[in-house]
């Protein structure tokens, strides 16, 4: 058994900064877009994803094989963090 508090409330709607680590992560819908590669335009610095995906993505639901230790397989995996999502 976890010993994690439930989630607050309506978390989702809390400025991304406000959101703990368990909350970050709920956010996930499985789009499975952050596992798709990409590659950048070097003059412009533009990012052009690609119809390639991380050998963990599992096409059926769209979720890492094996998230946990997705680090191990891919270590260039990127965990994305409220920083680096914001524009």
């Amino acid at each position: 058994a976890m010993d994690r508090a439930p989630p607050r409330e309506a978390f989702w709607e809390l400025p991304l900064a406000q959101l703990d680590a368990d909350e970050w992560e709920a956010l996930c819908d499985g789009c499975g877009q952050c596992c798709v590669h990409k590659l950048e335009d070097a003059d412009s610095g533009a990012f052009y994803a690609t119809n390639v995906a991380c050998r963990l993505l599992d096409l059926n639901t769209a979720r890492c094989g094996d998230y946990a230790g997705r680090r191990a397989h891919v270590p260039d995996c990127v965990t994305l963090t409220p920083e680096e999502v914001r524009w």
